[in-house]
């Protein structure tokens, strides 16, 4: 949390302040910004933020009720816990090896067959990953049982007696712009302008509207009586939900990391192109 705040109040115009926070969901606000920066960070924290997802699976036998592209589709969807290794791994597209290596994917199988006369699930409890640190994000919330009283594991199929799956897939590098698994949020809340003073939602029946849990209002008002002309949000709330893949936290840390790294992008293109239009002068 303390990198997060440093992070971002690192520009003195910039106030950060946690609302809060767990390994699951995190709720900020940013002072002193505008709203395309933190429209960008919304877009970023969905799209950009880089995960490991399962992207390549061979399904070796199947006699559950389930195609195989159905099943291939689930287990894609699987969030996989990426916090220790992502950074360290290499996307597919840079790495020199011609399949998969330890430097750009993990291997994971899964072999479940039912031998009784009861319905069986085959879910990501039976899911087992040559790399430790990479395995389903449920299975590293079990401590969640303690807390909410119930625990399930993701259901990948159901099978009868005799019907079994066994597959073999890999897990790669990826982020959400190229494919939804790699997306490591569940929801991203966005929210400016608590009491409509810059009129930027018209509201029907302002009193039938909920009152957010920012509002400055008292009393039944659901909308500022005073309308901000020409004014300007400065204050954002935001809440990132995550599905697991990523802590909420490194979620926020690495979507503002990718944020600059485009920023010192841009920076570095202008300057050449800058110093082009010099040379032709």
């Amino acid at each position: 949390m303390e990198d997060l705040e440093r992070k971002l109040q690192k520009h003195s115009r910039i106030k950060l302040e946690i609302l809060q926070i767990n390994d699951e969901f995190i709720k900020f606000s940013i002072e002193n910004t505008r709203l395309s920066l933190a429209n960008s960070l919304r877009r970023i924290f969905i799209a950009e933020v880089p995960t490991i997802a399962i992207d390549w699976v061979q399904v070796e036998v199947n006699t559950t009720p389930l195609c195989d592209e159905f099943i291939a589709h689930r287990i894609g969807l699987i969030p996989l816990a990426s916090d220790q290794v992502v950074d360290r791994m290499r996307y597919t597209r840079d790495c020199q090896c011609d399949d998969f290596c330890s430097e750009c994917a993990v291997e994971l199988t899964l072999n479940h067959k039912c031998t009784d006369e009861k319905t069986h699930s085959a879910t990501t409890a039976a899911m087992v990953s040559k790399d430790s640190r990479v395995v389903p994000a449920c299975g590293i919330h079990k401590k969640m049982v303690e807390e909410y009283g119930e625990y399930e594991d993701i259901l990948v199929a159901k099978m009868r007696k005799d019907q079994q799956l066994k597959l073999r897939c890999f897990a790669r590098k990826g982020f959400g712009k190229e494919h939804a698994k790699w997306n490591p949020t569940a929801s991203v809340s966005f929210e400016y302008d608590p009491d409509n003073a810059l009129r930027h939602t018209d509201y029907p029946k302002p009193e039938e509207w909920p009152k957010s849990e920012y509002s400055r209002l008292t009393g039944n008002l659901r909308e500022s009586p005073t309308v901000d002309v020409g004014g300007e949000p400065r204050k954002f709330w935001m809440g990132v939900e995550s599905t697991g893949a990523l802590k909420a936290e490194n979620i926020v840390l690495s979507g503002l990391n990718v944020l600059k790294q485009k920023l010192t992008d841009l920076q570095t293109q202008l300057s050449i192109e800058e110093s082009k239009i010099y040379l032709i002068i």
